[in-house]
């Protein structure tokens, strides 16, 4: 089975006698998706058309005639068993009808008659707790009929896993002023498609903010060597002022020299915004992260007290970007803020990130998040830092989880500041949340290597590299 891009499996059977069948058994483990306060599992029903015709036209040799089978009426039955952590309160396919036997906290569900697989399977689960931070700790035990005997030191590991899902009750007023400043890199670094493409989301960013609303005020500013700003002061969202923005950034200079983003900041830095709300300045900056003077700008958000609630939202450009550096930037600023990659391959995801971003500015925001696990250390284990280690902000009805390999870790507590307001709270872990097995390892291991491939292991950037490449050997055993 070989991976041929992100969530795109194929595999290769080989050469079949006539009227034979093959199984193909398939495990695989993944986080589920969170919708309106749901958990949604989501089989999918088959390719898109242009990825299916990628696989039928794909030659895995030649000495044989290939044929390419396109049958879309394949029959389809499901089974599952379902374990959650908390009461489950409602289940049930808004797309296929369902026999179920459900009980507290534990469910089986079969479809009542095999279908077609013409359309997408979605199965929708609510808990009556979904939001309260809950602890689940797995020790390893592997599969009998695997054929793996196990002889390393491993055999007896555990994993924990922590998941934090806040959920406000007090909404944003939504009277509340809110000002979003737009600042675009158009230095010589974003060159070509890089710089076009920071335009279209800068005007995407226009499209979506609302015509008309008294209680949002915006300005635009392009900078490289030197900066412009659309208007003087920010402006109301009126259909003059966003079509003057507009035309402005699509008709902006580029190729300007470096990237200097300090001189930028530290112009917002000389005064406070000039509206009352509570959150401070929104800057959203659309850059591929190539920018000069990095401690200088780290300094200045984190030391005046005119920047201390403004929140900064980077947006990674172009398929050399360097993550790192925006990622600091965003976790740099007192009031929050987080790094989001829009990636050219998957403009259709362009918009909802953009919808989040401008939901997420006029919400509370939780920073400074930290974690105490209270737990036993395997020193044989050479991974046992949590994963992600640097903890991002989290906005209204975003999940965070968080894994590690700890034995014993029976509870954690978890620090977080929420509107400049405190918040600490113990979990606990129970016996519906302790297993054996290794789904939780096959996760912590993900997670591992996602965060050595995208978060930050290190504030300096040399000493982030050199982590990743003294456990790259480390990293590949672990993968296996």
């Amino acid at each position: 089975m070989h991976q041929e891009e992100a969530q795109v499996f194929s595999v290769a059977v080989g050469n079949l006698p006539a009227h034979t069948e093959v199984i193909i058994k398939i495990i695989y483990v993944a986080e589920l998706e969170i919708e309106n306060g749901d958990i949604i599992f989501r089989l999918p029903a088959k390719m898109t058309s242009w990825q299916s015709k990628k696989a039928v036209e794909t030659k895995n040799q030649s000495i044989l005639r290939s044929i390419g089978i396109a049958d879309e009426k394949v029959e389809f039955s499901f089974k599952a068993s379902i374990r959650m952590p908390y009461k489950i309160t409602k289940l049930f396919s808004p797309t296929h009808r369902l026999r179920r036997k459900v009980t507290d906290c534990i469910a089986m569900i079969e479809l009542v008659d095999n279908v077609l697989i013409d359309q997408d399977f979605i199965l929708s689960i609510t808990l009556n707790s979904p939001n309260l931070p809950r602890i689940s700790n797995e020790t390893l035990s592997l599969d009998d009929n695997s054929g793996t005997t196990d002889t390393s030191n491993n055999h007896h590991s555990q994993a924990c896993m922590l998941t934090f899902y806040p959920r406000f009750e007090t909404l944003t007023n939504s009277k509340e002023q809110i000002e979003i400043i737009f600042i675009v890199d158009v230095s010589n670094s974003m060159d070509g498609s890089h710089v076009q493409q920071a335009k279209q989301l800068a005007h995407l960013f226009l499209t979506n903010l609302k015509v008309g609303d008294e209680n949002t005020y915006f300005n635009v500013i392009t900078f490289g060597s030197d900066n412009d700003e659309c208007f003087p002061m920010s402006a109301p969202t009126t259909k003059e002022n966003l079509d003057k923005a507009k035309h402005y950034v699509l008709h902006a200079r580029v190729h300007r020299g470096n990237t200097d983003l300090f001189a930028v900041l530290q112009r917002f830095s000389l005064l406070r915004s000039s509206l009352s709300s509570k959150f401070g300045r929104q800057i959203i900056l659309l850059s591929d992260g190539h920018i000069h003077d990095l401690n200088s700008i780290l300094a200045l958000l984190k030391h005046r007290p005119t920047m201390r609630r403004d929140r900064l939202f980077t947006c990674s450009i172009g398929n050399v970007a360097n993550k790192h550096v925006l990622k600091q930037l965003a976790n740099g600023a007192n009031g929050g803020g987080l790094t989001i990659v829009f990636d050219s391959n998957y403009r259709s995801k362009w918009k909802t990130k953009i919808f989040n971003i401008l939901e997420q500015v006029r919400q509370p925001c939780v920073t400074n998040i930290s974690i105490d696990w209270h737990g036993c250390l395997n020193k044989e284990q050479k991974f046992n830092t949590q994963s992600p280690k640097m903890i991002r902000s989290l906005f209204n009805g975003m999940r965070l989880t968080v894994y590690r390999f700890i034995e014993n870790c029976h509870k954690a507590t978890l620090a977080a500041t929420i509107d400049e307001q405190e918040f600490v709270t113990t979990v606990f872990s129970s016996a519906m949340t302790t297993t054996r097995g290794r789904i939780l390892h096959c996760l912590t291991t993900r997670a591992i290597i996602d965060d050595y491939d995208n978060g930050l292991l290190d504030v300096d950037e040399s000493e982030n590299e050199l982590i990743k490449v003294q456990y790259k050997r480390d990293l590949i055993d672990l993968s296996i």
